[in-house]
Parts: C-alpha cells; sequence; structure tokens
C-alpha cells in the first residue's frame, strides 16, 4: 500500500531486528513474509524520507537480505514472487523492486534472466509513456535510469529494436539512460545504422538539440562540426552534460572535422572563465581521441602559429607547447 500501514508493521520489524525472539515466526505464516518485498524501506528510516533508489533495510542491504536471513526463503525465490505480485503494487513498491532487482544484477549477486527480461520490459514501458512539461516522472524513471547507467553486460540487443530514437530526450532520465547504454555497447557499424535512422531525409538544422547531442555521442561529424560552431559562436555550455555524458563519439575524424577540433581548442585558450574551460577540456579530449600521424601536421601548424604568437606578444605559451610535445611524443613512439 505504499507504505500508509507503517504504523503497524515497523514496530514488528523493529522487534524483529533489534530483539529477534525467531520463536514469534512459529505464529507467523512465513509465507506471507513475502509480501514484505513490496513494504518501502523508507518507512523504517527515522525522518521517514523517501529518496529514489532506498534500499537499505534496518542493518540489511536490502528486505531481501532481512527476509532471507529471518526465514531461509531464497533471494531467488523472492525476486520471482516479487515479478509476481508487482502489476498490483504501488508506484512506491514498484520502484523498491526495481531498485533492489537492479542493484542485484549490477552488483552481481545472482544471474536471473527472469530479473534482466522484467527490468527490460518495465524500461521499454517507461520509454513509451509520454509526459507533459508539467508531468512528474514516475519514480521508476528514476530507477530504471540508475539500472542502465550502472549495468555493465551487453543486453542492448533486448531494447535497441523498441527504442525510438528520435525521441531521445536529455530531461528523460529512463530514455536518456537507455539510449546512452545501446550508444555505450554499439560497434562502429551500428552507431552508422542508428545515425541513418535519426537522419533520415531530417536537415540537421531542424533536429533538436538533444537530438544532436546524441549525434555528436555516436560520433555523426555533421553534428559535431555544427556543435563546435556554434559553442565558438557563444552557446551556452550545459554542465551537467559536460559532467555525465556528452562525450564526442568520433574516433577517426576526417581532416575536416579535426580542423574543427583544433580551432575550438584555439578558442579556448583566447580568454580565461568556466566556460572556456569546460570546452578547453572537451577539445583536448577530442584531439588525443582522434590524432594520428596523418594528421598531426594540422595540429602542428595551428599550434605553432599560437605559440609564436604568444612569445612574440611575452604571453604564456608553454603549456601549449607541452601539449604539442605529449601529443608528438605519443603518436610517434607507437
Amino acid at each position: 500500500d505504499g507504505g500508509r500501514n507503517r504504523h503497524q508493521i515497523v514496530p514488528f520489524v523493529y522487534y524483529l531486528e533489534n530483539i529477534f525472539e525467531k520463536d514469534i515466526l512459529d505464529n507467523v505464516n512465513l509465507q506471507n513474509m513475502k509480501n514484505f518485498v513490496a513494504f518501502p524501506a523508507w518507512c523504517l528510516t527515522e525522518l521517514e524520507f523517501h529518496a529514489i533508489g532506498d534500499r537499505a533495510w534496518g542493518s540489511f542491504e536490502t528486505v531481501y537480505d532481512w527476509i532471507e536471513t529471518i526465514t531461509d526463503i531464497s533471494k531467488k525465490t523472492l525476486v520471482d514472487y516479487s515479478i509476481k505480485i508487482f502489476p498490483k503494487l504501488s508506484d512506491i513498491s514498484k520502484t523498491q523492486i526495481i531498485s533492489c532487482l537492479g542493484h542485484f544484477l549490477i552488483q552481481g549477486v545472482f544471474k536471473s534472466e527472469a530479473a534482466v527480461s522484467f527490468i527490460v520490459q518495465e524500461s521499454i514501458k517507461e520509454f513509451r509513456t509520454e509526459y507533459r512539461p508539467e508531468d512528474k516522472f514516475s519514480s521508476a524513471n528514476y530507477a530504471l535510469q540508475l539500472f542502465w547507467d550502472k549495468y555493465e553486460p551487453d543486453v542492448s540487443y533486448m531494447i535497441e529494436s523498441e527504442i525510438d530514437f528520435s525521441l531521445y530526450d536529455e530531461k528523460n532520465y529512463c530514455r536518456k539512460a537507455m539510449v546512452n547504454y545501446v550508444v555505450r555497447h554499439a560497434d562502429s557499424e551500428k552507431k552508422k545504422k542508428i545515425i541513418s535512422i535519426i537522419k533520415d531525409g531530417k536537415n540537421i538544422s531542424n533536429l533538436s538539440e538533444d537530438i544532436i547531442y546524441l549525434l555528436v555521442k555516436l560520433g555523426d561529424e555533421d553534428a559535431t562540426i555544427k556543435l563546435i560552431d556554434e559553442y565558438i559562436r557563444g552557446k551556452n555550455l550545459d554542465v551537467r552534460l559536460y559532467w555525465t555524458d556528452s562525450r564526442y563519439g568520433i574516433t577517426n575524424a576526417s581532416n575536416k572535422v579535426f580542423k574543427k577540433m583544433v580551432e575550438l581548442f584555439a578558442y579556448t585558450i583566447q580568454k580565461s572563465n568556466d566556460r572556456r574551460q569546460y570546452l578547453h577540456s572537451l577539445a583536448v579530449g577530442m584531439i588525443n581521441q582522434n590524432v594520428n600521424k596523418k594528421n598531426f601536421k594540422l595540429l602542428e601548424k595551428k599550434l605553432s602559429k599560437i605559440i609564436s604568437y604568444r612569445r612574440k606578444n611575452n604571453q604564456y605559451f608553454e603549456y601549449v607547447q607541452n601539449i604539442l610535445n605529449e601529443v608528438k611524443e605519443r603518436i610517434y613512439q607507437n
């Protein structure tokens, strides 16, 4: 019931955990104890404050650990039971189950195809859910995001055909995490296929900002050039994206794109402020990711001009010189 009966349940849990006279369970139907998987863990916190992803159950890591300890009912059995009763539960209880099962899978506590399939199906439902700007996301939206952000085994084949990439939304946590998961596990050919699907017959100038970010992560050159040009013209940098996963996906850039990366580098060192420092880190990362013996001369020519100008005008140039030396040493020693 989402915790509405907590004033009756919490004393019972407290008694079992702190006094733990196991004889009390002689008069309890142990099968009914399985229902505790749906009782919100936040009800046991001192302040009764609910945070997304709450799993701690007193001194136990999760309610599943607690039930397993006092009843000897296995986690596997509890997981199967959770999936069975899931449709009947409140949003809070559903979120707790998703959070716990996701945690077990991420940590490798056990392997369960049923648990993975369950989370996949719930994720697909959430991905397809349309929210209006004034709507709040379900708490499950956040719990599913945590799963796809941290789950490493590649099950992208289970979700990629169900994803409409045109719905990618940086503000929808579940959608963003699922798409990023697919991108993270995609090889170059699959990335090209996704790019083709997204751009099919569309003018890149008409695509949303979020889709441009996605195309850049996939390594699309047109989108990368567009975004770099906008940054050089003064476009605001979303620091939240910088700190999370707004990575430049190109790993074998053409000379045209590589020149843009070097151009961004030159732009970022003209002035010193937080925005340009963030962009500078991105520019250095892109250059290091794409420089090779064939395009090094482009980098050397541009940076040499910067070094010469700064030296002539008694400006600090050693940093640029060090970057050039480090890159040269790295690519020619291999």
